[in-house]
C-alpha cells in the first residue's frame, strides 16, 4: 500500500537524451527513479558515472538543497518522477510512509557510496 501511494503521487515519463534530471548547484525539486535507459553523472562537466537504474535526487529532495552533480539522460529512458514538495507533505501526514521512504532513500545513498568507493579502490590499484 505504501508503494502504491508513492506511485499514485508521481508520473511515469519517457525521457529523451539531453534532458537534465538534476543540475549541479541548482535546487533539487523532484525525486526521480530511472527504471530503464541510462543517465550520466557530471561534476564540473566531467563524467563521473553512469546510472542504469535507481534513484536520482535522493540526497537533497527531502531536505531541500542544491544538486551535487548534474544527471543527464544519455539514452531514451523511462523515469518515474515525483515532486519533493509532495513527498514532504506525504511524510508529514504519515510517519509510516516517512519510515518507508527514508529506508529506501538511505539504501540508495549507501549503494552509491559503496560503488564509488569500489571504483576509487580499483582505480588506485590500476596506477
Amino acid at each position: 500500500p505504501l508503494s502504491r501511494r508513492l506511485l499514485n503521487a508521481g508520473v511515469w515519463r519517457d525521457v529523451q537524451p539531453g534532458v537534465a534530471l538534476t543540475t549541479e548547484g541548482e535546487q533539487v525539486e523532484n525525486l526521480h527513479f530511472l527504471i530503464e535507459g541510462m543517465a550520466g553523472v557530471y561534476f564540473d562537466d566531467s563524467k563521473l558515472a553512469e546510472i542504469r537504474e535507481g534513484f536520482i535526487g535522493e540526497m537533497n529532495v527531502m531536505q531541500p538543497g542544491p544538486a551535487s552533480a548534474t544527471v543527464r539522460v544519455e539514452q531514451p529512458s523511462r523515469v518515474f518522477s515525483i515532486s519533493g514538495e509532495v513527498l514532504r507533505r506525504m511524510c508529514r501526514a504519515d510517519p509510516e510512509f516517512r519510515a518507508f521512504l527514508d529506508q529506501h532513500l538511505n539504501a540508495a545513498v549507501k549503494s552509491k557510496l559503496i560503488e564509488a568507493n569500489s571504483k576509487m579502490t580499483r582505480k588506485r590499484a590500476d596506477t
